[in-house]
């Protein structure tokens, strides 16, 4: 790997350390990728301690939502897209009293 390769990945790893790396996840939830876009589906969106809120995109533009795949040494699986919002899970919630 030449240097200024070395450089510029080493710079995304210590930026994802730093945002990640030992914080408490505060809030979890699916919310509309885009408001304005009907059809847009929704997507996974996490908080952290600290404020730093993230969503899981499909591509590096932020086009649409993208799914988490997790694994351990047991298990694996995947938290998908178009999971109902949290908007529409409250009002769900609400409707059914």
């Amino acid at each position: 790997m030449k240097q200024d390769d070395f450089k510029r990945n080493n710079k995304w790893y210590l930026e994802a350390q730093n945002l990640l790396l030992n914080k408490k996840i505060t809030n979890v939830q699916w919310q509309t990728w885009d408001k304005d876009d009907e059809y847009s589906s929704t997507g996974l969106v996490f908080e952290v301690e600290g404020g730093a809120t993230f969503f899981l995109s499909s591509d590096d533009e932020g086009n649409d939502a993208g799914a988490l795949h997790w694994q351990t040494d047991k298990d694996y699986g995947v938290l998908p897209t178009d999971v109902a919002s949290i908007d529409e899970m409250a009002k769900h919630v609400k409707e059914n009293k």
